[in-house]
């Protein structure tokens, strides 16, 4: 939801658990077992293929992929 209203289905599995993430023009959610990021109509602006996403600020999140942590630009996605 964004501004109470309905932005797309409920296809994803989860998301962050904190309120502030919804500040951001993208968020990270997860489908099938894995994570990735939308924006605010609901497309796909990071595929689904991280062990885990966590949001640093606007332009930079945490992910693991195959047990490797490393640092996500998020400016290279838009």
């Amino acid at each position: 939801m964004y501004e109470r209203e309905l932005v797309t289905d409920f296809i994803f599995d989860g998301g962050p658990t904190w309120w502030s993430s919804f500040n951001f023009d993208t968020i990270h959610v997860s489908r099938d077992g894995y994570w990735g990021m939308v924006d605010r109509n609901g497309s796909i602006v990071l595929s689904f293929m991280f062990e885990n996403i966590v949001r640093i600020d606007e332009d930079s999140a945490f992910a693991r992929l195959d047990g490797r942590y490393g640092i996500l630009d998020l400016q290279l996605t838009s």
